[in-house]
């Protein structure tokens, strides 16, 4: 066996709004998502704010999640500004923000980058939370050039083994080219 085998590879069909793998096999490590992230939204970001979410295993609810998300926004290469928010039990986030998709405005090359990684994915035996690291990034080509780097680090509370990963776009649909690829990743 591979190190890393492709396990599945999402792409949007029609007016698609979400990215989805579902049936994950068990058999590996750990788990490696990568890819881009495009929308049909007329604005810069479609948009840039917690419209754009993964879920893992379907799990919605405030109790479900962890997480810390650190992001920094740039404009016409000028420093915006950074935030850092914590989400999880008691907090109205029941979900994995996701920034970082671009627009129509931007061309067809600029999507937004996408890194997720799940160790232990198909761990039952050990306490109830899969940990998870989530990288994404997109710069606009619109006059203010507007960009923003995202790592979103935490835990899904669950028992059961990550079988399902889906992506929502906020506004909008993906456009064709977006595309995202799940990797078996084998420690032995």
């Amino acid at each position: 066996m591979s190190a890393v085998t492709l396990i599945s590879t999402a792409t949007p069909t029609g007016s698609a709004s979400s990215l989805e793998f579902t049936s994950i096999p068990s058999s590996y490590d750990d788990l490696l998502m990568i890819g881009n992230v495009k929308g049909d939204s007329g604005t810069d970001w479609a948009p840039n704010d917690s419209g754009n979410y993964l879920r893992l295993n379907d799990l919605s609810t405030s109790t479900s999640y962890e997480a810390t998300q650190l992001y920094d926004q740039y404009s016409s290469g000028t420093f915006v500004g950074y935030q850092n928010q914590k989400t999880g039990t008691g907090n109205a986030v029941d979900y994995i923000k996701f920034w970082g998709i671009t627009g129509t405005l931007n061309s067809e090359t600029t999507p937004g980058a996408v890194w997720m990684y799940i160790p232990g994915y198909s761990v039952t035996t050990d306490t109830p939370t899969r940990n998870f690291m989530l990288h994404t990034g997109a710069v606009s080509n619109s006059t203010n050039v507007l960009s923003v780097n995202v790592i979103n680090a935490g835990a899904v509370n669950t028992t059961s083994a990550i079988n399902k990963i889906s992506y929502y776009s906020g506004v909008g649909n993906l456009v064709a080219t977006a595309k995202m690829s799940l990797y078996g990743i084998s420690n032995s």
